[in-house]
């Protein structure tokens, strides 16, 4: 019986190892349809339309375009402005965004629309005058009128303006590096997944 039970126990820990290449691969770059528009950050120098130089502690450069293919250890990305067809190595890659429907931009209209509509209600009121207990301008008036109109107004042209909505995804599922430690003796290995 005993012998019985470790099979199954032994069955049960292998079992997620059997289907692990298949959901790896279901979640790789083969769910990146050719075409796709899509947002890469990565640490490469470009020069006349062609990645010449890569490194590590580069900073990042961001460009946007349209997936051609993830083929090996390279992403091909034709470009958006340019038209030329980038050949990035993917163990320089560190983010890949695609586009995932549009949003509207409510909430960065309207307060550019208050900032706006106080500014211009100051102005306004600053050429009238306010009489109730004394005559005197009346910016504040115009402030406390003109920020929410503007608001409103913002909110609504904001909503009407429709921009891409990004939503970041993985082109592989583990990258490693290696470089040479300068602080000291050793090497400095990273892995992320």
């Amino acid at each position: 019986m005993s012998r019985f039970l470790s099979a199954i126990f032994l069955s049960w820990i292998f079992l997620p190892v059997l289907f692990a290449p298949n959901v790896a691969t279901a979640q790789t770059s083969g769910s990146l349809p050719q075409g796709q528009r899509v947002r890469v950050a990565y640490r490469c120098k470009i020069a006349r339309g062609q990645v010449v130089e890569c490194g590590a502690r580069r900073s990042p450069r961001v460009d946007t375009g349209y997936l051609q293919a993830v083929d090996g250890h390279t992403l091909r990305v034709r470009g958006q402005s340019t038209d030329t067809e980038l050949a990035i190595p993917t163990a320089f890659v560190d983010k890949v965004w695609v586009v995932d429907g549009k949003k509207g931009n409510f909430w960065a209209g309207a307060g550019i629309g208050l900032v706006a509509g106080a500014a211009v209600g100051g102005v306004i009121g600053s050429t009238q005058e306010f009489c109730i207990l004394g005559c005197s301008p009346a910016t504040e008036i115009g402030f406390i009128l003109g920020a929410p109109a503007g608001f409103l107004v913002g909110g609504l042209v904001g909503a009407l303006i429709q921009s891409d909505r990004w939503r970041a995804v993985g082109i592989s599922g583990v990258r490693t590096s290696l470089e040479p430690r300068f602080d000291g003796i050793g090497v400095t290995v990273s892995v992320s997944f």
